[in-house]
């Protein structure tokens, strides 16, 4: 007889655990989906300020070089430096 009742009780067991572990699997892959897309907005974000960045750079060297106050051949070295530190 008690055979019986531990074979009744292990099939709820292996039930829980079953379904346990697929709840486990299930928010694993939750994670890395949201690790992922967090990755994702970070590159779009990095790319869009190095773009906006560059954009501001770019319309200051032309003011400087409106005044007089830089000429070409500073804005080719500093572009040089620039490209070297990266």
């Amino acid at each position: 007889m008690d055979s019986g009742r531990n074979e009744s009780k292990s099939l709820p067991v292996a039930s829980f655990w079953e379904n346990a572990s697929l709840v486990q699997k299930q928010r694993l892959t939750s994670i890395a989906e949201c690790v992922m897309l967090m990755e994702q907005q970070h590159t779009v974000i990095t790319k869009s300020a190095f773009e906006q960045d560059q954009i501001v750079r770019e319309n200051f060297t032309k003011r400087l070089c409106r005044r007089g106050d830089i000429n070409v051949g500073h804005i080719v070295e500093a572009e040089n430096e620039i490209r070297d530190w990266r």
